[in-house]
């Protein structure tokens, strides 16, 4: 990159938090889900969700 160095400021020491929950519903049907909450040096924050699904034919 022609020599540009690029950084994001407050991602060297970061710390993070997650929780989730699963659940079969019958035989054939999961479902899952977490959220994570990330914060860092000089005001870094970062927030995540993730869904899942599983069905079994």
């Amino acid at each position: 990159m022609n020599g540009v160095t690029v950084h994001q400021d407050g991602a060297r020491n970061i710390g993070e938090v997650k929780a989730g929950v699963e659940g079969q519903i019958n035989d054939r049907l999961n479902l899952w889900g977490n959220v994570g909450v990330q914060a860092g040096d000089k005001g870094y924050s970062d927030t995540s969700a993730m869904l899942g699904v599983k069905y079994t034919f």
